[in-house]
């Protein structure tokens, strides 16, 4: 339990100094960024599809700025709980880390967005590429962790059947953590062969047909379980 509290107190600092580095690169952005049109948004072959100004991407590095801590509060305030299980606050820290992450990755491209730094052509598919990757290995450390999480109201697949029946949540979410994991393992081991458009398509499907199958497990264990609640 001390080594996570340890993880949880070194990661509440790391996403602070992000918050105030989101702050101080919106602020640079907007006073010192570069003058006329920078490219905002790329298509899949890396052609600029929306242009913007630097005051438009300080602002949405602002508002991502407050996302991020608003996001940090609401996990602390979770962690804080003392009905919280040890398998449960596991998967809340190793989220929070998966989560941190990604909004690091974030950060780094709309800072350089807003400084003019990615050019239409191989940057953007460098950044999408990059992108994917993290995208698995987020999905691949939750696939790791949601059979470990009991019922709760925070980590899991949360349906009707799953929070009336103990079997259902274990049986659903341990099927959905396979499913994420081993569906990550192949997105993954696909990278070097699949285009970014594609490889984005296998992402979604995996999240979403992995949630649906693990409901529909959820409904056929409740209908099964003796012990269900009506």
């Amino acid at each position: 339990m001390k080594s996570v509290e340890s993880s949880d107190g070194l990661l509440g600092k790391g996403v602070y100094a992000l918050v105030a580095a989101q702050v101080g690169l919106a602020g640079y952005i907007a006073l010192f960024g570069p003058q006329g049109p920078l490219p905002m948004h790329f298509d899949m072959h890396g052609n600029v599809d929306r242009w913007g100004s630097r005051l438009e991407a300080a602002g949405v590095l602002l508002g991502f700025a407050v996302l991020t801590l608003g996001l940090e509060r609401m996990m602390k305030r979770l962690l804080g709980r003392a009905d919280v299980a040890a398998g449960t606050r596991k998967s809340l820290v190793a989220a929070r880390a998966c989560t941190a992450l990604g909004f690091a990755f974030v950060t780094a491209l709309l800072a350089a967005l807003g400084l003019g730094q990615v050019k239409p052509g191989a940057d953007p598919l460098w950044i999408a590429r990059w992108g994917l990757v993290l995208a698995w290995v987020g999905v691949l450390v939750v696939g790791a962790l949601l059979g470990k999480a009991g019922p709760n109201p925070w980590v899991g697949l949360r349906v009707y059947w799953t929070r009336r029946s103990r079997l259902a949540w274990e049986r659903a979410n341990r099927m959905l953590g396979h499913i994420y994991f081993l569906g990550s393992l192949a997105g993954l081991a696909l990278l070097p062969v699949v285009d970014e458009a594609h490889g984005y398509a296998l992402l979604l499907a995996v999240v979403l047909g992995g949630a649906l199958a693990a409901t529909i497990e959820s409904w056929r264990v409740w209908r099964a379980d003796p012990e269900r609640q009506a």
